[in-house]
C-alpha cells in the first residue's frame, strides 16, 4: 500500500460509518408498522363517543367538539370524526352549533373541516332570530370565531332566506359575507296570510 492510499482508508471508513449511523437513525424513527398504516390509510387508534373541551383561563368551556367515533392518523396528524358536532360558548358571541355527518380535525392548524349535510345554527340573541345555515362543506377555526365555505349554501332566519355559492363568517363581527350567485327572499314577520 502506498502512503496516499493508506491515508484515505480511515477517512473512507469514517464516511461509511457516518452514513450508516444516519440511515439507522432514520429507520428507527419510522417503524415498518407506521409505514404500513400510513400507506393503507389505517388509523393508529379509534375512539367511540369522543368529546374534547377547550376552556378559557377562567376554566369555563369556550367550545366543545364531540363525535360518535374518532379515527386518528398519526403520520398526517389529523383525525376523522363521524356524526361530528361543535358547540361554541365563547363569551360575547352568540351561541353556535355546527353538525355534520363527517368532519376532519387538523391538529397543527386547529381547524375543523365539516362535510356531508353540514348544518350551522346560531341561537337567537336580542335583536336577531335564530339563524340556520345549510351546506355540504365548511371549514371552521373555533378559536378565531371564523368559518368559510365554497359550496352552495342556504341561510334562513325568521325574516329571510338567502341562497349563495361560497361564504365567509366572522362570528366576532357578526358578519356573513356571501361570494356569488346570491339570491334573497325577505319576509315581513308581521304580515299574516289572509
Amino acid at each position: 500500500m502506498n502512503s496516499k492510499t493508506a491515508g484515505l482508508l480511515p477517512l473512507a471508513l469514517l464516511i461509511v460509518l457516518a452514513g450508516l449511523s444516519y440511515w439507522l437513525d432514520q429507520i428507527s424513527r419510522y417503524s415498518p408498522e407506521e409505514a404500513r398504516k400510513a400507506a393503507k390509510g389505517v388509523p393508529d387508534f379509534v375512539m367511540d363517543r369522543f368529546r374534547a373541551v377547550q376552556t378559557g383561563v377562567d376554566g369555563k368551556p369556550l367550545y366543545t367538539v364531540t363525535a360518535d367515533k374518532l379515527k386518528h392518523y398519526s403520520p398526517a396528524d389529523f383525525s376523522e370524526l363521524f356524526s361530528a358536532e361543535m358547540h361554541d360558548f365563547t363569551p360575547l358571541r352568540p351561541p353556535l352549533t355546527v353538525r355534520s355527518e363527517v368532519a376532519q380535525m387538523n391538529h397543527q392548524t386547529e381547524e375543523l373541516y365539516f362535510s356531508r349535510q353540514v348544518v350551522m345554527v346560531r341561537e337567537p340573541v336580542p335583536g336577531s332570530s335564530r339563524l340556520t345555515l345549510k351546506t355540504s362543506a365548511m371549514t371552521v377555526w373555533p378559536k378565531q370565531g371564523k368559518a368559510f365555505g365554497k359550496a352552495p349554501m342556504d341561510l334562513q332566519d325568521d325574516t329571510m332566506r338567502v341562497t349563495a355559492v361560497g361564504f365567509d363568517i366572522d362570528k366576532n363581527a357578526r358578519l356573513i359575507r356571501l361570494h356569488s350567485r346570491v339570491r334573497a327572499t325577505y319576509v315581513n314577520p308581521n304580515a299574516r296570510p289572509r
